[in-house]
């Protein structure tokens, strides 16, 4: 039979220990629901009242003080003690007893009279505190439940020095040792239970309720009753965590009240949301927690707690994340995000949004792969590393990491982008667009470039081509002008030439004109 459970062990050992990797592709998903947990959201409460006369407790320690003072001689050894712890209860008690101040304060939306020292009231509150004890009884409001205890306890330590102080002062002188001794032990008695009322009182103002000033028997019926709903408990003190106290003060009388919550027939789950990064954008604004409730959603403040308090959610709505879960059209407002980044939603569950290209590396996987896109990576006993971060996981017992894929896949979602105008994108877009603006007095500088070059050398060339023309023009003009001045051999003047010899030189023409004739000749 050993042999065979150590068998049984070494199996379900190496089982859990095997390694596991396990990619979800997550598609275009715009969000990763992962469950939390399992919960239950209060509806009302049931409160439980501790009524405290205080007044009864006085006259007690009123009984013991003259008693003391009119029958323990000076001389007894447990004299100065038993002043000591006389003084003790008197301050305790007054300590606990609200004081009269000379400006009068109205507490009327509080209730006649009552002050709350302790705790945020109610409308139900308010309710029972302007009505009597035999009122609350006899309309057997099962939200109302009065415990006497704590009365019951005063009444019968009353009763108890009371006849200790009966005895003394009918049958004897003065106090004897026994008495004294009886006598202090009594003062110790009231004294432990005033300290256990002011520590109720410091731990309420904390919302902690004090086990100290309640019976095992009351914190097992509060524990019966969180267990009729659904709620688990191990151990009778473990009750009191699910437990709002309150304390109100008046005249000599004070409330502890007990607010156990009533919760739903049905149970909620608490969901963790991750936004995915889907074609560069990511949604805005979103819950990191919400409690699904049917077609409900409720956002909360403490999402590791089975009973979720009343005062702790608070209905969500919006037009993006309550539709993508419930799997109807949606309207997002996004915000530009374009990097790959990777997240541990738990102990084995990585999330990696907008990989590109990326290599995932295992050590509990056939290869290493190269991933794109949104991916949920669940694994056991491995190490993963992606994108220059390593995840690794040890344990021997497997986490279930509950996806909730839901009615949201493939849904219908109308992103609205919209880019916030803080420093860094102020400072990308400036750079960008100077980056434009340079690249933009580029390409016009080149343009004017080519059409200096086009068409202010074409026009060099032309007006070059124009004056030399000109020049030339103006060189021939000359010559043309006197070769048509020049008298022909048939010229009549030329025939009557006389003989003689020549009396003048001969007219001498320009150098242009006769480079022109040569060049003709």
């Amino acid at each position: 039979m050993l042999r065979l459970t150590f068998m049984l062990f070494t199996a379900f050992f190496m089982t859990s220990c095997e390694p596991l990797l396990h990619i979800i592709n997550t598609l275009n998903n715009p969000i990763v629901q992962i469950k939390i947990n399992d919960c239950k959201i209060q509806t009302g409460s049931i409160k439980i009242i501790h009524p405290v006369n205080l007044g009864t407790i006085e006259e007690t320690i009123e009984s013991l003080t003259n008693s003391f003072y009119n029958k323990l001689t000076p001389t007894n050894p447990l004299h100065e003690v038993i002043k000591f712890r006389i003084k003790k209860l008197y301050s305790t008690l007054y300590g606990l007893k609200p004081q009269q101040s000379r400006r009068h304060r109205r507490w009327d939306s509080l209730g006649t009279a009552w002050k709350w020292i302790a705790g945020t009231p109610d409308a139900q509150d308010l309710q029972l505190i302007n009505s009597t004890m035999n009122d609350l009884i006899n309309q057997n409001n099962h939200q109302y439940r009065i415990n006497d205890n704590i009365n019951n306890r005063i009444t019968q330590l009353t009763q108890t020095v009371n006849n200790i102080v009966n005895s003394i002062n009918v049958n004897k002188a003065s106090m004897d040792t026994t008495d004294a001794i009886t006598t202090m032990l009594n003062i110790d008695v009231i004294n432990e239970l005033l300290d256990n009322i002011q520590e109720a009182i410091t731990l309420t103002r904390i919302s902690i309720a004090n086990h100290k000033i309640l019976s095992t028997r009351e914190i097992n019926v509060i524990k019966s009753t969180l267990q009729d709903q659904g709620v688990t408990i191990n151990f009778p003190d473990e009750a009191l965590q699910f437990v709002t106290p309150k304390i109100a003060v008046k005249n000599g009388d004070l409330l502890y009240i007990l607010q156990v919550p009533q919760l739903e027939e049905t149970t909620s789950t608490i969901i963790r949301i991750f936004p995915l990064i889907v074609n560069n954008q990511i949604i805005e604004a979103h819950p990191n927690y919400v409690i699904r409730h049917g077609t409900k959603l409720f956002t909360t403040d403490k999402p590791g707690d089975f009973v979720q308090k009343s005062s702790n959610i608070k209905e969500f709505k919006d037009d993006c994340i309550q539709p993508i879960i419930l799997g109807k059209q949606s309207s997002c407002s996004s915000i530009p995000k374009n990097e790959t980044t990777q997240q541990l939603a738990n102990e084995n569950t990585i999330i990696i949004s907008n990989a590109i290209n990326h290599t995932l590396q295992t050590n509990c996987g056939p290869t290493d792969r190269v991933i794109t896109g949104n991916f949920i990576i669940r694994f056991q006993n491995c190490t993963v590393s992606f994108n220059n971060q390593t995840f690794r996981n040890l344990e021997t017992t497997l986490i279930n990491t509950e996806v909730l894929h839901g009615a949201f896949q493939g849904s219908l979602i109308k992103w609205n982008l919209s880019k916030h105008h803080d420093i860094a994108i102020i400072g990308n877009t400036a750079i960008e667009n100077r980056r434009k603006l340079d690249h933009v007095y580029l390409r016009q500088d080149s343009l004017h470039f080519k059409l200096w070059t086009t068409f202010g050398g074409f026009s060099l060339t032309t007006v070059t081509c124009f004056i030399v023309i000109i020049l030339l023009v103006k060189s021939i003009n000359p010559c043309l002008r006197l070769r048509h001045q020049e008298p022909s051999n048939t010229d009549p003047r030329r025939l009557e030439l006389k003989e003689g010899g020549v009396n003048a030189e001969p007219a001498q023409l320009s150098p242009t004109c006769t480079s022109a004739d040569n060049a003709r000749g």
